[in-house]
């Protein structure tokens, strides 16, 4: 009863940190502003300035364009903002001094309005998702697989099915409890295969400590990619403002890391101490079986399906953000690579435990489009939406799968030759 009443309460924290964040940004950008990119011709006049010109193609709801110039095609500063007249040709002459030649100069032209976050939602082209439900699908199923080719070497050989379903069942249950779509996967795989949980959670490890380390190798070829674009990004000044602010959280960062290494040495040292007591016993059985598992991927058979599944994966976690971007406005027209630092971000957020990844992965995806050029309130918009039918295809694929799981298994079974 006490583990039911601790299991709610983590759960309802985990939920309401996450739902915090997410009305924390809900309010931050509700009366914020949508813009849209406004096409403009380039002149120079006889005293060699900059002449913009442009008519209102954008909404009609518009009240103001936006002006920005750019020196180096990077970092693009605010030139001016020009309230919406009734005349639809405008003209503006830049006269402020540069660095380089007029013709280098580049600029960008925004129309911006009041926006309406449930009115875009509204706007949304939802049809996309279904392709995107097909790729997690995909996704779920090489994760499967790739399990299965991990727990081989412990003298199992799971059904695919029942190892394809209890995955789906996972992500349903990371939704109720952080985590703890790990222990169910792996109590579905001891229920209908007959696998030791002990050793299943091994694999599991295994599992997530592979995933991390394609995520810190995904992450070094994001930064390689866009090396220039965040130096630009973090040598802005609204930037340094904000790193100067947060520099008093440093040395609490290493007080900690100092102690989580402190905590480990402790351990590591008084290790026999500890496996005498009966608990510790207990805990070094615990973790012989777990270790039995971690070490089966040293004998893994089928090494190329590991290896392809393994890109897989990543491959169709990328195609489901891609492909949800073209669900909005906004995002339509970003390119691969925003997507993919999108998944990098998101995926750390997804690694933070709240419920579903709610709030933590909005943040950071929200973040991240921001940095590349989308103004916040349509970020947060794309962010909300997309988690949301992320959640859904969660629900629905682990939903079934838990509905189908004992049938399957029923008529399997039946199956099989009687003794």
């Amino acid at each position: 009863m006490k583990a039911k009443i601790l299991n709610i309460l983590k759960y309802l924290l985990f939920l309401g940190i996450g739902l915090g964040l997410m009305w924390y940004l809900y309010e931050k950008n509700k009366g914020g502003k949508n813009f849209k990119e406004v096409s403009f011709t380039k002149s120079t006049n006889h005293l060699n300035q900059n002449v913009v010109s442009w008519t209102d193609t954008a909404n009609s709801t518009c009240e103001f364009f936006t002006l920005e110039r750019s020196e180096d095609g990077i970092y693009y500063e605010i030139m001016d903002t020009i309230p919406l007249q009734k005349p639809s040709a405008y003209q503006k002459y830049d006269e402020t001094k540069s660095t380089v030649a007029p013709k280098d100069i580049q600029y960008k032209l925004k129309a911006w309005s009041p926006i309406n976050l449930w009115k875009e939602i509204e706007n949304m082209d939802m049809s996309w998702y279904i392709l995107a439900f097909i790729l997690s699908l995909i996704s779920n199923y090489s994760r499967a697989v790739r399990w299965q080719t991990i727990i081989e070497p412990l003298g199992y050989k799971p059904d695919t099915m029942n190892t394809f379903l209890s995955v789906n069942i996972m992500y349903f249950s990371n939704l109720v409890i952080p985590r703890s779509g790990e222990i169910s996967r792996c109590s579905i795989l001891y229920k209908y295969e007959k696998v030791p949980v002990a050793k299943l959670v091994g694999t599991v490890l295994v599992e997530r400590v592979i995933d991390m380390i394609a995520l810190a190798i995904l992450t070094g070829l994001l930064v390689l990619s866009q090396l220039d674009f965040m130096k630009t990004y973090f040598n802005r000044p609204d930037v340094q403002e904000s790193l100067k602010e947060k520099a008093h959280l440093w040395p609490y960062l290493i007080a900690a890391g100092i102690i989580g290494i402190i905590v480990v040495i402790a351990l590591y040292l008084l290790r026999n101490r500890i496996l005498a007591t009966k608990i510790g016993n207990k805990i070094g059985k615990l973790l012989f079986d777990l270790w039995q598992g971690v070490k089966s991927t040293k004998n893994i058979k089928r090494k190329w399906a590991f290896f392809i599944h393994s890109i897989l994966i990543w491959t169709m976690y990328f195609g489901v953000l891609y492909v949800s971007f073209k669900s909005y406005e906004s995002t339509q027209n970003l390119s691969p690579v925003i997507a993919f630092a999108a998944l990098i971000m998101g995926s750390v957020g997804m690694i933070i435990p709240t419920a579903g990844g709610i709030g933590t992965w909005n943040v950071l995806v929200t973040f991240t489009l921001v940095v590349y050029g989308v103004s916040e309130p349509n970020a947060f918009i794309y962010s909300f939406i997309a988690l949301f039918m992320m959640t859904i295809t969660n629900v629905i694929a682990g939903g079934l799968s838990f509905i189908y799981l004992p049938i399957y298994n029923r008529k399997r079974k039946l199956q099989q030759p009687q003794n």
